[in-house]
């Protein structure tokens, strides 16, 4: 009797195994290549002009996104607000400007531009050599309504000369000319900005530092720890206008090597005779576009999810879904792999749990779909979701990262059919059983140890550092990058979408494994 009763439970596991396991296949089957080069191809289409965060592409991408999430039927995050998946942020940045300078007739693109004024105006002036415009210095020079040239291994020092010269005399524009420097050390961009010591600091500062998008918090951070010009406007009742060029084109507006104009500006100190008004410059102009302002760009990450209605846990598929617009030369930046292939799974993978959901299978997990914004310009989507998630970070399990997964790496066909894992704070957990699926089901090559240039750049590079930083449990699914990365030439035809295919599905059996999903 008992081995009867036993022949038949096992007969009743081995059909249950094998219906489900049909049925697997079949949801599989319904990942197709021309699925998902239909959201590929109108992510990176022309109309969305590359997705630039708070440009009119981004907003039609978001769109895009969320009207997807509506037909899959996900819940959106605002339950009061009909179809609303947007998580709205904002992001503050300093606008300053450009200045270009000329001088031989040719063109030179290094000088920073700052004054106290809004300024958009071109300038010829004649040029004199001023030392270091101390007295010594100037009391042989005749520099009223001329432009000066001094030297100073200090921004803070230079600026305040400056307010001096200004009041003293009637300078049109004052070139200061800063040591290079050796190897750019930012860590005091950590601390309060009291001053700059080299041209390769100002240039960090002005161009990456004081103009970088920031949250609400952070960017009242910066406005309280920069000491150094703290509204990008020189503090001054006077009309100043000071350009800071590095020692190279020093050497090339003076025709001498700059430790000789150090050396002759230090005897002039000492001497009677007007050996700086000897120092003839070249032809020296320039251009500048000069306008401070606090730029304020309003954006979102598209959320929807999936309740199970078994658990408060939840399972995050995320990735980026903005790129970096147009370049200079106003091309578009389709980014069609960076990440319109990340996005692409998103979608995927949330229209075949919610038609699981809604064909029968149980899941004992929420799967939560969240589509960022910001990436590109500084994970902000992502850590804005962390700092105001919209479930418990300490119900959520693991994020799953999908960043870049349409292309090889470095496009060599050695990588034809590779896919790259990283995990992080216990991540392993959730891709234990991925070789053994993979081997069943996808045949890719997963590759968890890529070489140490690509682990560190994938460890901050995207949108799951802003999830590790808070604990959360992290992987990342990517191909590596290549040679169209950035560029106009990260296509939709340069995909591989074979692979693109199978990696999403290697995802979707992935949550498929850990959300222990049942009929």
């Amino acid at each position: 009797m008992k081995i009867k009763n036993l022949y038949i439970i096992i007969f009743i596991l081995f059909c249950i195994n094998g219906q489900s396991q049909t049925n697997l296949v079949e949801l599989l089957d319904k990942i197709t290549i021309e699925h998902i080069k239909t959201h590929v191809d109108t992510l990176a289409s022309e109309s969305m002009e590359g997705r630039y965060t708070g440009a009119p592409g981004q907003k039609l991408a978001a769109r895009y996104i969320a009207n997807e999430f509506c037909k899959y039927g996900l819940t959106p995050v605002d339950t009061n607000a009909k179809n609303e998946y947007y998580q709205k942020f904002e992001l503050y940045k300093y606008q300053t400007g450009v200045a270009e300078i000329f001088y031989n007739n040719l063109f030179y693109w290094a000088p920073i531009y700052l004054g106290n004024n809004s300024i958009s105006d071109s300038i010829y002036d004649p040029i004199i050599f001023a030392g270091y415009a101390d007295q010594e210095n100037l009391k042989n020079l005749e520099i009223d309504n001329k432009s000066i040239f001094f030297l100073s291994e200090s921004v803070k020092e230079a600026i305040e000369k400056a307010k001096n010269l200004s009041s003293t005399y009637s300078v049109n524009t004052i070139v200061v000319g800063l040591p290079l420097g050796k190897k750019l050390d930012k860590s005091i961009f950590y601390d309060t900005i009291n001053d700059l010591t080299s041209f390769k600091e100002l240039f960090y500062y002005y161009n990456f530092y004081l103009t970088n998008h920031r949250n609400n918090k952070d960017f009242g951070k910066l406005l309280s720890m920069n000491r150094l010009i703290p509204n990008a406007l020189i503090e001054s009742d006077k009309d100043i206008k000071i350009l800071f060029v590095p020692e190279e084109l020093s050497e090339a507006i003076f025709q001498k090597n700059f430790e000789d104009l150090k050396k002759i500006s230090s005897i002039e100190k000492k001497s009677k005779k007007n050996n700086l008004a000897k120092i003839k410059p070249a032809e020296f102009s320039y251009m500048v576009n000069y306008n401070p302002t606090i730029d304020t760009i309003k954006t979102e990450n598209v959320i929807g999810y999936i309740d199970s209605e078994l658990s408060d846990q939840k399972i995050i598929i995320g990735g980026h879904y903005d790129h970096i617009g147009r370049n200079h030369n106003n091309e578009i930046n389709y980014g069609a792999d960076d990440n319109a292939s990340g996005t692409t799974a998103i979608l995927t993978i949330a229209e075949l749990l919610s038609n699981a959901t809604k064909d029968g299978v149980t899941l004992n997990k929420d799967i939560v779909f969240i589509a960022h914004s910001g990436e590109e310009i500084g994970l902000h989507g992502s850590e804005y979701y962390t700092e105001n998630p919209l479930f418990p970070l300490t119900n959520t399990e693991v994020l799953f990262n999908v960043d870049m997964i349409g292309r090889d790496k470095d496009d060599d066909p050695a990588f034809s059919n590779t896919v790259f894992l990283l995990e992080w704070e216990g991540g392993s957990e959730y891709i234990k059983n991925i070789e053994t699926l993979n081997k069943e089901y996808t045949n890719l090559i997963v590759n968890t140890k890529p070489d140490p240039k690509d682990k560190t750049l994938w460890t901050y590079g995207s949108d799951h550092y802003s999830f590790v930083k808070k604990g959360v449990s992290s992987v990342a699914y990517f191909t590596a990058l290549h040679r169209d990365y950035h560029t106009p030439g990260d296509t939709p035809d340069k995909l591989n979408y074979d692979k693109m295919n199978r990696i999403i599905q290697l995802i979707f059996l992935n949550i498929w494994d850990i959300a222990i999903i049942e009929n």
